[in-house]
């Protein structure tokens, strides 16, 4: 009976550290869309960054740990590959596809844990590829204004051994409540001639904040 209790009691220590609450939750991923990629590319070696924006409760306005969906291009029985990831935060009032924006908080070159999920999708329009689950714990803990409109914006870190193509496709999300931002920063010679800033308003990405 002891053995069980301490059992029970280790479950429940683990459930409560390991899943906690979110503060924000903005959907699962999405597998695959009616005649629309499930993902959408979001990368620094194109460049095309994805952000999307968030508000946090009153309840739990800091964030300590995100978590988001994507593929990397891997297959069922493919190995993950590792992938290093930058994360910003824009606002109140800063949107990303403004002319230079200036982020509230950066976290570059990270490296998350990924673990990979059942769910599949495709970049393109051809597949499957799986989804995976990615988990960054933050240095330290930021506390952001309950009520105002952020934006997270997640893309890969560029790497320079790989050619000028998506490495990282953030999942679309199962919630359609948001807008999503595409953000394309200069310079960008061999994709458009001009400094030019492009919106999405294709639903969600799939992503979660915890406090």
């Amino acid at each position: 009976m002891l053995f069980r209790t301490l059992l029970l009691l280790a479950a429940s220590f683990c459930a409560a550290t390991t899943f906690s609450q979110s503060n924000f939750d903005n959907g699962m991923p999405v597998t695959f869309l009616s005649g629309f990629p499930a993902t959408i590319g979001s990368d620094g070696n194109l460049p095309l960054h994805i952000a999307d924006d968030f508000v946090l409760p009153g309840s739990a306005s800091t964030i300590s740990r995100i978590v988001w969906h994507g593929t990397q291009g891997n297959r069922v029985g493919d190995p993950i590959p590792s992938r290093e990831f930058n994360i910003e935060i824009y606002g109140p009032g800063v949107v990303p596809s403004t002319p230079h924006p200036i982020a509230l908080h950066t976290f570059h070159n990270v490296m998350p844990s990924t673990t990979r999920l059942g769910k599949r999708a495709s970049p393109r329009t051809i597949g499957p590829f799986v989804i995976n689950r990615y988990s960054f714990q933050l240095p330290s803990t930021i506390t952001l204004t309950a009520g105002q409109t952020y934006w997270i914006c997640i893309y890969a870190a560029p790497d320079p051994s790989v050619s000028p193509v998506n490495e990282f496709y953030w999942s679309h999300s199962t919630y359609t409540g948001g807008n999503t931002n595409m953000r394309v920063p200069p310079p960008l010679p061999f994709f458009v001639p001009t400094l030019t800033y492009l919106s999405y308003h294709r639903g969600d990405v799939s992503f979660k904040l915890y406090p």
